[in-house]
């Protein structure tokens, strides 16, 4: 878990890795997620596929979630990749959200801090996602932890040395769930 230090902004809050009593939040936090980037009809993921896509005996995606004063504002979905032109493991990196009356207050790196944690002690060494050309605030943060923009194709990465610098912020913070 991460616990990190009294921010300027914000409360204290942790980062955890989510359970399967956390179905409900989970499916709280992708259809907030959801009002904001995409048609409401395109969402259409119900808890029986989060159930079973986050928790079954084989997991194909996990997710961290920040939570402060005992509720869950913020969450990372993620899955295991793997690199043909590296040869090594990575995760790819779904979603970052946190509620907007909880933005900025560092929650969105933590969760990314924790999960090159993750990655890390998982053997990966890249992680790797999209960003919205029109969010300048997603390119401001993938700028800001050192992620590389590719712009030909939408692509952000943290690379090993990239994640490891970021990652040692989760060990000062505490999170000991890599």
């Amino acid at each position: 878990m991460c616990s990190l230090p009294k921010h300027r902004r914000t409360k204290i809050f942790t980062v955890r890795k989510a359970r399967e009593t956390d179905i409900d939040v989970i499916c709280s936090l992708i259809q907030s997620k959801a009002r904001l980037d995409a048609p409401t009809k395109a969402l259409q993921s119900k808890y029986l596929d989060i159930k079973r896509a986050f928790f079954s005996a084989t997991p194909k995606v996990y997710a961290l979630l920040a939570e402060t004063d005992g509720l869950v504002v913020g969450m990372a979905t993620y899955w295991e990749s793997y690199s043909t032109f590296i040869g090594q493991p990575g995760i790819w990196l779904d979603d970052v959200y946190v509620y907007p009356e909880h933005r900025n207050q560092g929650m969105g790196k933590a969760l990314l801090a924790c999960l090159c944690s993750v990655a890390l002690e998982s053997g990966c060494t890249q992680i790797d996602s999209t960003i919205a050309n029109d969010l300048a605030s997603e390119r401001k943060l993938a700028k800001a932890i050192g992620a590389q923009i590719f712009h030909e194709r939408r692509l952000i990465r943290l690379d090993e040395s990239s994640m490891k610098k970021l990652a040692k912020q989760a060990k000062v913070i505490g999170f000991e769930g890599g």
